[in-house]
């Protein structure tokens, strides 16, 4: 797009992308399923937009219809309730109470989750690789925050790929599956332990570029000795 032939010419540009994701990232993913799973019409292949707020979407099963419908009346009473204190005590006071702590935790959401899925040196599978679960659960990166915020987040940050692999595992057994995982696939388990900033900042970049050169096409996968940053 225009926008990213802008950046290009001049980065500081996409500072603006990346305030836009830290702000709307989460409420536009989960209003337009925006960057999720995309799903494709069979006949004439076609993306379909779909929604996390429909009972009908193909994100859920039928049995999860209901539990989707008590979440939306949820969250319609959340914004009625937001709306009657805005019209009580003021807006301001809303948003420093409500609004600014809601763009907190959702800069934060975004920034793991981006940081989790994305890295120039994740492979990209074709029909040719024989892809399966197992591999694409492994396209993850586990990451060091921090004692104190590996601590806090209960460890979804430096033992994700674990919980790509066994979802039902309790947080505190998956420190003893990560070392597992790593010990059977070291050619597939990453780890990095750089400085958190310097992560981001590459991450971003490459996650951009891929805009930028149109590498819509995924590249074949080749199969690196060691994924370790230390």
């Amino acid at each position: 797009s225009q926008f990213y032939e802008l950046a290009n010419d001049f980065p500081p540009l996409f500072l603006v992308s990346i305030v836009l994701y830290w702000t709307l990232g989460f409420p536009v993913y989960l209003l337009l399923n925006w960057e999720g799973q995309r799903f494709f019409d069979k006949k004439d292949y076609e993306y379909e937009a779909t929604t996390h707020f429909s009972p009908y979407s193909r994100l859920f099963r039928n049995r999860d219809r209901l539990a989707v419908l008590v979440s939306d009346i949820g969250v319609v009473a959340v914004l009625g309730a937001l709306g009657f204190a805005a019209y009580t005590y003021g807006a301001w006071p809303v948003f420093l109470w409500y609004g600014l702590p809601y763009l907190v935790m959702n800069s934060w959401l975004v920034t793991v989750t981006f940081l989790q899925h994305t890295d120039a040196r994740l492979p990209h599978y074709d029909e040719g690789d024989n892809f399966d679960f197992l591999k694409g659960a492994l396209c993850t990166v586990d990451r060091n925050y921090g004692w104190i915020f590996n601590v806090l987040m209960h460890h979804i940050t430096d033992w994700h790929v674990a919980h790509h692999i066994f979802s039902h595992t309790p947080f505190y057994n998956a420190g003893k599956i990560t070392k597992i995982i790593e010990a059977k696939y070291p050619e597939h388990y990453m780890f990095d332990n750089r400085p958190l900033l310097r992560q981001l900042v590459e991450s971003w970049w490459v996650h951009q570029a891929s805009f930028l050169h149109n590498k819509y096409t995924p590249e074949k996968y080749k199969p690196r000795a060691n994924k370790k940053q230390v």
